[in-house]
């Protein structure tokens, strides 16, 4: 009984971290995702919401010769299936 009440306590902090962790905003992107987003989404970067991220399933940067991305590029993104790059 103690070890799955430890498990459940660690897997709430986990999912805690996970669900609260911040969401780079789409300006601070790498451009071709900005581009992209902003594109989709029909806002400038800057007026683009976490609202408005939650409705994109698609992220595509084909040809765009991006040799990294940064870290949090995806960030905010939950509902993404398809990344196309």
């Amino acid at each position: 009984m103690k070890k799955t009440l430890i498990l459940i306590a660690l897997t709430g902090i986990v999912g805690l971290k996970a669900a609260t962790a911040a969401v780079v905003p789409v300006c601070e992107r790498t451009e071709a995702v900005k581009v992209f987003i902003s594109n989709q989404l029909g806002k400038t970067c800057d007026a683009v919401t976490e609202a408005d991220l939650l409705t994109l399933k698609r992220v595509a940067v084909p040809n765009q010769r991006v040799a990294a991305f940064k870290v949090g590029d995806f960030s905010g993104l939950p509902n993404l299936e398809i990344l196309n790059i």
